[in-house]
């Protein structure tokens, strides 16, 4: 895993466009508060954030163990 900022910005930019379109549909079409619509926005982007990153997550953590196992 890479600590740069954003190491694949089409898909950070997906997310964006993502939340601010669920909490778009959220407050004008649901009606609810603004206040409100921010955590599910929120989880519904995390939630794929980490779905998209799983694979690299889990690449390293099997680098990881097998450093710690010695193989």
């Amino acid at each position: 895993m890479q600590n740069d900022r954003a190491h694949r910005p089409a898909a950070d930019a997906a997310l964006g466009v993502v939340g601010g379109l669920s909490f778009f549909e959220l407050v004008a079409l649901e009606e609810m508060d603004p206040f409100l619509a921010i955590g599910p926005a929120t989880g519904l982007v995390a939630g794929l954030k980490v779905a998209l990153d799983a694979p690299a997550i889990l690449l390293w953590m099997k680098a990881k163990l097998r450093n710690v196992i010695g193989t």
